[in-house]
């Protein structure tokens, strides 16, 4: 709440192009394409616009809030492709982060908390035992762009690590070389077609323990020096 709070008090200053009503959490306030028409605001909330003079049907927030297609009629079918909105996807990846509901090795985060739109993340793997990683710690950056969930991460090590995949310029991860990465568009199209599992397969924490699981794969390599970070981090 406190950093809906926050966005909330950004969006009442003037000329800011994001609107937020007090009663409503920043997961709510989703990019609507025919609210844009309406409103002129590229981000709005919903109850905002159902206070606007001409409010708008049940079914509009019901159709854009799900994806779903209003022409569909049957109800399998319109479940089948019902899909999380990728704000209230994050909102739900950032609290089982901040709480450490995940797996132990890995931890991810805001890069910056004050990030709306929850693009920018920070990562951490606990180098797999018995190898090179041993007792070291792996610091990652994690991009999440508009079509997340849909298209995956993309990836960099700040830490430098010798691993084949992952650019020794930059420390960007190939998704060919890692399988949840190299698959995740075929899943995510999968899921859109079937009901979704109790645990997501696809999110921030899969990718880091798939990424750790990766070097764990390649443990024997040699490393870089413990807290070498690639230049572009330094």
């Amino acid at each position: 709440m406190q950093h809906a709070d926050r966005a909330h008090g950004r969006a009442q200053q003037p000329g800011n192009p994001f609107r937020c009503a007090p009663c409503i959490t920043l997961s709510f306030c989703l990019p609507l394409s025919s609210a844009v028409a309406q409103t002129g605001d590229p981000l709005v909330c919903h109850s905002s616009l159902s206070l606007s003079p001409n409010p708008l049907p049940f079914s509009f927030f019901v159709t854009h809030l799900f994806q779903i297609n209003p022409r569909q009629t049957d109800a399998s079918e319109t479940m089948a492709v019902a899909q999380v909105p990728r704000n209230f996807k994050l909102l739900a990846e950032l609290e089982k982060g901040e709480k450490g509901m995940g797996a132990g090795a890995c931890s991810y985060g805001l890069e910056d908390p004050e990030d709306i739109l929850m693009t920018h993340w920070t990562g951490t793997i606990w180098g797999p035992p018995h190898g090179h990683h041993e007792n070291r710690i792996y610091e990652l950056k994690m991009e999440c762009g508009p079509n997340y969930p849909k298209e995956p991460p993309i990836i960099h090590f700040v830490s430098q690590i010798n691993l084949p995949g992952v650019s020794q310029t930059d420390g960007r991860v190939d998704p060919n070389y890692v399988g949840i990465l190299r698959d995740w568009t075929r899943i995510s199209a999968e899921l859109s077609r079937n009901p979704r599992p109790k645990e997501d397969p696809l999110s921030l924490e899969a990718a880091l323990i798939a990424i750790r699981k990766y070097m764990e794969e390649h443990k024997k390599l040699p490393q870089p020096p413990e807290g070498s970070k690639y230049p572009m981090y330094k």
